[in-house]
């Protein structure tokens, strides 16, 4: 693999420090949201310390907690026939409450506004921001691209390219991942193949991304197909 090394700037001890004091804690409420997105926050944010190790055992943990048997909460709703009967009574009684069941049964898609931390290089935020910020990226396939970003920084190149054929696989069977959401999926495989430097794999993604596009409002759900659907304009 090629690469450039450019020269960038880092922030001071002093500036990590802030903020680390303004997001860890509400990084670490965020576990309690879900089974795994929360985790894959916390994945990032140990990512943009330099921290790829640490980082690479908190996907693969969150990736462990990605099965067949949790409710994607972009595909369907947790039932309360779902849970098991020591469950429902625990909830009933009290003993658990809906944030706890939340956290055994449910995983949430990863969302990124422009004020968090995002997991590329200073040098590329810029440039690539725009496709975690626009989308609501699926778990699985996120946490492989982060996955892929932590060797690629650890120089392990072997692992790099599994961590690209994860992803296709992860595309292709749908897993824990909606219809509409094969865009932006195809867009993170075709940046991670930019990156290193096979760009005949980065154009045959972003073609694929174009083709699904085109047939997208088809795919979507009621309420994302609200959200595209442009207002008539007032005169």
């Amino acid at each position: 693999m090629s690469r450039d090394h450019p020269t960038i700037n880092l922030p001071s001890n002093k500036d990590i420090y802030k903020n680390h004091k303004q997001r860890y804690p509400y990084i670490i409420i965020g576990l309690n949201t879900d089974a795994a997105a929360g985790w894959l926050y916390l994945a990032t944010y140990f990512f943009s310390l330099h921290h790829f190790s640490v980082s690479l055992r908190i996907v693969d943990y969150a990736l462990s907690k990605c099965t067949p048997d949790k409710v994607y909460c972009l595909l369907e709703a947790l039932r309360y026939e779902q849970l098991d009967y020591t469950e429902q009574q625990a909830l009933k009684y009290g003993c658990l409450d809906i944030s706890s069941i939340y956290r055994r049964h449910v995983i949430r898609k990863v969302f990124f506004s422009k004020d968090h931390i995002l997991p590329f290089d200073v040098i590329d935020e810029l440039n690539n921001q725009h496709i975690l910020t626009s989308s609501l990226l699926p778990p699985v396939v996120y946490a492989q691209y982060l996955q892929f970003l932590c060797f690629y920084k650890l120089y392990d190149n072997e692992n790099c390219r599994k961590s690209l054929q994860d992803i296709q696989q992860t595309i292709e069977n749908e897993y824990f991942v909606c219809k509409y959401q094969k865009v932006s999926s195809y867009k993170l495989l075709a940046k991670a193949h930019l990156k290193i430097g096979d760009r005949i794999s980065a154009k045959q993604c972003l073609a694929v991304a174009d083709r699904l596009r085109d047939i997208m409002p088809f795919c979507l759900p009621e309420f994302c197909k609200k959200a595209i659907t442009p207002k008539p304009k007032r005169y």
